[in-house]
């Protein structure tokens, strides 16, 4: 299975279309409004499991502050929830 990771771009959402799960790390401050034309709240991958990353930081640019660990354990979540179940 494969995982997607990057930002609030239309390959996320074409990633989402083909059925792929998506880490996106935001730019968008997680304090931001949720009405915010950028929103992860409003614009997220739509049909597929997906995580959210940002920061509430202070820095200009709050991708930058997400850390690398949790985009790696997102990415290993998302791959078990969507590993194919065998019964034995």
């Amino acid at each position: 299975m494969q995982v997607i990771v990057g930002n609030d771009s239309g390959l996320k959402h074409l990633a989402a279309v083909a059925g792929v799960p998506v880490v996106e790390i935001s730019g968008l401050r997680s304090n931001a409004d949720p009405g915010h034309p950028n929103s992860p709240q409003r614009f997220h991958a739509w049909g597929v499991p997906y995580r959210v990353y940002t920061s509430k930081g202070e820095g200009f640019l709050a991708i930058e502050e997400v850390l690398e660990d949790s985009v790696r354990r997102a990415c290993a979540d998302l791959l078990v929830l969507t590993l194919p179940r065998r019964v034995l």
